[in-house]
Parts: structure tokens; sequence; C-alpha cells
């Protein structure tokens, strides 16, 4: 009842610990390096839209600024 649930690959690897790769398949290391890499580009993805959020906000506000001298 109390038994804990070992971790998976894919948590053991984010948590950084070290592992043994010859008690894995190759199946399931392949696996877990395409959901590391598909993690990666989501972050950088995420990365990329705040970036250009950002530049929307400042080229929103120095249109405003030339508008209001405008007047």
């Amino acid at each position: 009842m109390g038994h804990k649930k070992e971790k998976s690959l894919l948590e053991r690897a984010l948590a950084k610990e070290e592992i043994n790769l010859a008690e894995y398949s190759l199946e399931e290391v392949k696996k877990v390096i395409e959901d590391l890499v598909e993690l990666q580009l989501n972050k950088i993805h995420r990365e990329e839209i705040i970036r250009l959020q950002d530049a929307m906000i400042m080229a929103s506000e120095k249109v405003k600024k030339i508008l209001q001298s405008e007047k």
C-alpha cells in the first residue's frame, strides 16, 4: 500500500540523476531523447514569443508617443 512509484527515465533525466542507460532499452532511451529535445524546443519557442511580445509593447509605446507629439 505504501509502495512508492519508481520515477520514469524522463523524470530521472530532468532531475539530473545519475542514470545507468544499460538498464533501459534502446527504444526507451530514444523516446527520452526525443522528449527532452521537444521540451527544449518548447522552452525556446516560449522565450521567443515573450521577446516578440516585449518588442510589440515597446513599438506600441513609441507609436503612441509619436502620435501624441504630432497633435
